[in-house]
C-alpha cells in the first residue's frame, strides 16, 4: 500500500476526503492519477477497460451543488466508488446534478444534453461563453 496516498486521507468523516493536491476539475489528484480511480485500484481491484469509477455517495446527496465545488470528488472511501460505463456515468450525472458548475439551477428551460456525450448543459453558461467568444471576435 502506498504510504504517500494513505497519508493524505482524512478518514473522520463517511467520506474519505483527499487533503493533497486537487485539479481545476475539483478531483484529487496524486499525479498522474486521480486518487478516487487510485483508491478504487488500491482498495478493491482492477478497472476493466471502458469503466468509469463514479461516486456513489455524490449521486446519493441530493443537496451537493455540484462541479467543482463537489467535495464528493475528493472522497476515496472504497465503499462508496462504483464502476459504471459511460452512459451509466452521464446518466447518473444527469439524474441528480441540480445545479451547473457555475451555481446556476437546471432546469428545463435553462438546459439541454449534449447529443454527443449525453451530459446535461446549461444554458445560460453557454450564452455567456458565446457572448464572451463574440467580443474577443470584435476586439481582434
Amino acid at each position: 500500500m502506498n504510504a504517500k496516498f494513505l497519508a493524505r486521507i482524512d478518514k473522520t468523516g463517511d467520506c474519505w476526503l483527499w487533503t493533497g493536491r486537487i485539479d481545476t476539475d475539483g478531483y484529487g489528484r496524486l499525479s498522474p492519477h486521480r486518487v478516487h480511480r487510485l483508491a478504487y485500484q488500491t482498495f478493491i481491484g482492477p478497472i476493466p477497460a471502458g469503466l468509469h469509477v463514479d461516486h456513489r455517495c455524490h449521486n446519493e446527496d441530493p443537496e451537493c451543488p455540484g462541479g467543482i465545488r463537489c467535495l464528493h470528488r475528493r472522497c476515496v472511501n472504497p465503499a462508496h466508488l462504483q464502476l459504471l460505463t459511460l452512459e451509466q456515468n452521464a446518466n447518473a450525472a444527469r439524474e441528480t446534478r441540480r445545479f451547473c458548475a457555475n451555481g446556476h439551477e437546471f432546469t428545463p428551460e435553462n438546459s439541454y444534453v449534449r447529443p454527443d456525450d449525453g451530459y446535461r448543459r446549461c444554458r445560460r453558461c453557454n450564452a455567456e461563453a458565446v457572448a464572451r467568444y463574440q467580443q474577443r471576435r470584435r476586439v481582434a
